[in-house]
C-alpha cells in the first residue's frame, strides 16, 4: 500500500535499512500493474558494488527497476564507475530504492515528492545507536574484561586521528580498563554489606571507574553537525563500525549493564547513546513522508521531532491473516522432534545471535541435523533454497528473516527466546522497552503469514517454549497451554518436504538444482492438502474458527480429528425436535457431556442444520421445529472452505 500511495504522489525514494528488504520491495514492485513508462533504480553502496562484481550476473532481474548489475554491465561498456551510472539514473526515474546512509549523503530531496520509511529498524537508523562497550566473564576464581571496541583501533580513520586526539585518549583510558583489579574488592564489599546480588553490585561500582567520553560538554548543534558531517562521508567498510561507535560517544547518556543476559557468569556493559533525530534539514526537505511500520509511538516521536506531525503520514500495517495462525505454549524440542520426523520444516525465533547458536546446537544434539542458522547477511535466495531441500532454519532478531522478508511457505515457528529490549529503552522507559520487544517477536513470527493467492487457507503454528507474552496482532488466536503428543493432529495440514533418492543425471536434465545432504537430492512436494477424511476437515474448520469459545478448547478438551469424524457420522442424517434428543443420542458415542456440549456449539457455528418440519406441541401449546443434520457433502459445500 505504501508504495503505491507514495508513486501516486508523485517521485518516491524508499529507504529500507537491508537490502535483502530493498530487494523484496522489488519484487512488490513488479506485481503493481505500472505504466509502461515507469522505471526504478536500486541503488547499492560503493562497497557492495566490488562485493558482487564477481557474481553480478547472478543477481536478480526486473522488468522495470534497474539494478547495481545493470550499472556493471553498462559500466563495462562506457568505462563509468557503476555507483556513478546508478546515481545518473536516479535522477530520470520514477522510484529510487536505497539504504539511509547513501540517501542522506548523495541523493537530494529536490529530486523526490515522496521519501517512503519502510520498517521500524529504517527510522532507527536516523539516531546514534546503543554500543556493546565491554563484555565481562567471571567465574569462581578468575574475572577478565574484553573491550571489543579497541579491536578497531587498527581502522580510525586519518580524519578522526587528526581531528579529536581526545577520543585517541578516552579509548587508550577504556584499554586501562582491562588490567582493573578492583572488582574483587567492590565484590567482598557488596557481601559485607549483605547484598543479595554482590555481582551485580560490584560491576555497577566498576561502572563507576569507565571514564565518561570526551565530548560531553559539547553543545547539542555542535555534536549534531559534527555526527552528521561524518556519517555523510564515504568510508572503507572496515571503519564504519569506528564511525559509530564515535557517533555514539558524542551523544553519551550513560552507562548501562545488562542483567539478563545468560548465562549468568556475563555480562555486558553498554555505551547509551541519547536519541537525538539526525539529518532533520535533509529530512525537511521531503514534501511527503510515508512511515511503513509497526510502532506508531516512534513513528509519532519521529514526527516531533521534525516538527511536522499535520504533514506525515503513518501508515499501520494491518493484518489480514490472523485466524490463520495457532498459537501455543509446549515443549519446542519435543514438537521440534515431531516435526522433524514427520518431514514438517520449521523456524525457530530466538532473541539473540548468542542465544540461537545454542538453540542450534540444542536442535542437533536430539538429533535433529537437518537445520541451519540464518545471520543477518544470509540471501533470500538461501532461505527459500533451504525450504526447498527441506532444511529447517534458527533465526534472530535482527537477522534476514526477523524484517520485511516473506516466508509463506513454512508453517511453523517455535519460539525459544525473544530477546533483551535496547539498553537505551530500559534507561528511559523500561515498560515502552517490553512493549516494543514484544512488536519485534510479533512481526518475526508474522513472516509465516500466507500472502494474497498464495496458501491463503494455510494454519499456521506457532509455539512459544516459555509463556506467551501479550501480543497485538495474534492476541486472539492463543490456545494455551498444549501438550506436544496433541500437536500431532495439526500434522495432517502442514505442508511437508519429500525425500527423494536419484541419479544426479537425472536431476540435471529435470532442471533441478543441485543441492545435496546426505547422498539425497530433497525435492518439494505439493503443499495443498489431499485426500482429507471427513474428520481431518472438521478439524481444520476448529483450527480456523474465529470463535474462541470453539477454537480455545479444542486442545484443552483433547479432541481429535477421529472424535469428530466418529460424531459427526453418528449423528448425520439424523431428525430431532428437542437438542436433548441430540445429546442423547451423540451420549452413545460420547460419554463427556462437556465435548458434547463443545460438539454441539461447533455445528451451530457451522450451520450444520436444516429445518425440515415443524409442530405444536398439544400438551403445552408450545411451537418446535423439526431440525436434522446436514449429509456432510452439503455441509461442506456450504460452510467449509478447504485447503
Amino acid at each position: 500500500m505504501s508504495l503505491a500511495l507514495g508513486i501516486h504522489l508523485g517521485k518516491v525514494l524508499y529507504l529500507n535499512n537491508r537490502y535483502a528488504n530493498i530487494e523484496q520491495a522489488c519484487r512488490n514492485l513488479e506485481k503493481l500493474d505500472l505504466d509502461p513508462n515507469f522505471k526504478g533504480v536500486l541503488i547499492m553502496g560503493q562497497n557492495r558494488i566490488e562485493e558482487i562484481r564477481q557474481y553480478y550476473l547472478k543477481m536478480p532481474i526486473y522488468s522495470q527497476i534497474l539494478t547495481p548489475a545493470d550499472a556493471i554491465a553498462f559500466g563495462m561498456l562506457e568505462n563509468k564507475h557503476p555507483y556513478y551510472l546508478l546515481l545518473e539514473w536516479a535522477k530520470n526515474s520514477s522510484i529510487t530504492l536505497t539504504v539511509p546512509q547513501i540517501a542522506w549523503r548523495d541523493l537530494s530531496p529536490d529530486q523526490y515528492d515522496v521519501l517512503i520509511i519502510d520498517e521500524d529498524r529504517t527510522l532507527d537508523t536516523f539516531y546514534p545507536e546503543d554500543v556493546e562497550l565491554i563484555k565481562i566473564t567471571i567465574s569462581k576464581f578468575q574475572f577478565s574484561i574484553e573491550i571489543p571496541i579497541l579491536g578497531l583501533l587498527d581502522f580510525i580513520p586519518n580524519k578522526i586521528k587528526k581531528e579529536y586526539p581526545e577520543f585517541l585518549d578516552w579509548l587508550n583510558e577504556l584499554a586501562e580498563l582491562k588490567q582493573n583489579n578492583n572488582f574483587w574488592d567492590y565484590y567482598n564489599e557488596a557481601v559485607q554489606n549483605g547484598s543479595s546480588e554482590p555481582i551485580i553490585d560490584a560491576l555497577e561500582s566498576l561502572m563507576e571507574d569507565i571514564p565518561e567520553p570526551p565530548f560531553t560538554s559539547w553543545a547539542l548543534d555542535e555534536k549534531i553537525r559534527t555526527a552528521e558531517e561524518l556519517l555523510r562521508k564515504g568510508w572503507k567498510e572496515e571503519e564504519y563500525d569506528v564511525i559509530r561507535f564515535f557517533v555514539a560517544s558524542l551523544f553519551y547518556l550513560g552507562y548501562y549493564l545488562e542483567r539478563h543476559r545468560k548465562p549468568p557468569n556475563g555480562k555486558i556493559i553498554y555505551l547509551v547513546a541519547d536519541r537525538v533525530l539526525l539529518f532533520k534539514d535533509w529530512l525537511n526537505g521531503f514534501k511527503h513522508i510515508i512511515i511503513r511500520g509497526n510502532d506508531r509511538g516512534k513513528a509519532e516521536a519521529f514526527f516531533n521531532a521534525l516538527g511536522r506531525t499535520k504533514v506525515g503520514i503513518i501508515e499501520d500495517q494491518n493484518f489480514r491473516y490472523a485466524r490463520n495462525f495457532i498459537v501455543v505454549h509446549s515443549d519446542i524440542f519435543e514438537v521440534g522432534k515431531l516435526l522433524d520426523s514427520q518431514n514438517v520444516p520449521f523456524l525457530v525465533f530466538a532473541g539473540t545471535k548468542e542465544i540461537a547458536e545454542k538453540v542450534l546446537q540444542k536442535f542437533r544434539e536430539i538429533g535433529i541435523h537437518n537445520i541451519e542458522l540464518v545471520d543477518n547477511l544470509t540471501p533470500y535466495e538461501y532461505i527459500k533454497e533451504c525450504y526447498m531441500t527441506g532444511r529447517s532454519l534458527v533465526f534472530y532478531a535482527n537477522s534476514t528473516i526477523s524484517r520485511g522478508v516473506d516466508l509463506p511457505f513454512y508453517d511453523v515457528v517455535l519460539v525459544y527466546h525473544f530477546g533483551f529490549a535496547t539498553p537505551f529503552e530500559e534507561i528511559t522507559n523500561p515498560d515502552l522497552a517490553t512493549e516494543t520487544l514484544i512488536n519485534e517477536l510479533e512481526q518475526s513470527i508474522l513472516r509465516i503469514s500466507p500472502i494474497p493467492f498464495y496458501r491463503e487457507e494455510s494454519p499456521k503454528l506457532v509455539i512459544f517454549h516459555s509463556n506467551i507474552p501479550k501480543l497485538r496482532y495474534l492476541a486472539d488466536r492463543i490456545f494455551g497451554v498444549v501438550e506436544p503428543s496433541k500437536l500431532k493432529t495439526i500434522i495432517p495440514f502442514l505442508s511437508k518436504v519429500e525425500k527423494k533418492e536419484f541419479k544426479e543425471s537425472l536431476g540435471k536434465y529435470l532442471g533441478f538444482k543441485e543441492t545435496k545432504i546426505s547422498g539425497r537430492l530433497y525435492l518439494l512436494i505439493s503443499p495443498k492438502i489431499k485426500s482429507l477424511n471427513i474428520g481431518e476437515i472438521l478439524f481444520y474448520s476448529v483450527l480456523m474458527s474465529q470463535n474462541p469459545k470453539i477454537f480455545k478448547r479444542v486442545f484443552l478438551l483433547g479432541i481429535r480429528p477421529e472424535d469428530l469424524e466418529l460424531w459427526f457420522r453418528h449423528i448425520e442424517g439424523f431428525e430431532f425436535r428437542k437438542w436433548k434428543e441430540l445429546r442423547e443420542d451423540l451420549r452413545k458415542v460420547e460419554k463427556k457431556k462437556e465435548k458434547i456440549e463443545w460438539f454441539i456449539s461447533f455445528l451451530k457455528e457451522l450451520d450444520a442444520f436444516d429445518e425440515v418440519g415443524s409442530g405444536v406441541n398439544l400438551r403445552t401449546g408450545r411451537h418446535y421445529r423439526i431440525l436434522k443434520v446436514k449429509k456432510f457433502d452439503k455441509l461442506k459445500e456450504g460452510a467449509l472452505l478447504l485447503l
